[in-house]
């Protein structure tokens, strides 16, 4: 993609903040930190970051995946989260990342609580009773 430089942006994204709007940021990634709707809004930007770019690598022209990790890491300080949001190995295997360094995963026990928050408690038996789709009727 040829996108041609916009100056005056670029001098707002990359030159000095003043410190009126320095502070305002500040409070803005305080009020992130400690709400945890507007966190966990947060890590699903990161993710979507990640479904989004890692299909779109050749057109923005990385060749790296250690790249994509540095830019998708940087992505989530600017969303105002403490931490890089750990990732599931399924995710990671899908997305063709596994090995890639840089990544945060998921521990053992932290994979297992949310794979019990997608069953929603029910340990994997879906829901219960029959349903107007049943071949038995």
């Amino acid at each position: 993609i040829d996108i041609t430089v916009n100056e005056e942006l670029d001098r707002l994204f990359h030159g000095k903040m003043n410190a009126d709007v320095e502070e305002e940021v500040e409070v803005a990634l305080r009020k992130i930190q400690g709400n945890k709707s507007l966190t966990k809004s947060a890590q699903g930007a990161y993710q979507a970051f990640w479904g989004f770019y890692n299909g779109q690598m050749k057109r923005i022209k990385l060749k790296r995946k250690e790249d994509l990790v540095s830019l998708a890491n940087d992505f989530s300080a600017q969303l105002g989260l403490k931490e890089v949001p750990r990732l599931t190995k399924q995710m990671v295997g899908k997305m063709g990342l596994k090995g890639v360094n840089g990544l945060v995963l998921l521990s053992r026990e932290e994979e297992a609580e949310v794979r019990g928050r997608r069953q929603g408690g029910q340990g994997g038996r879906g829901r219960q009773g029959g349903s107007s789709a049943s071949p038995n009727r």
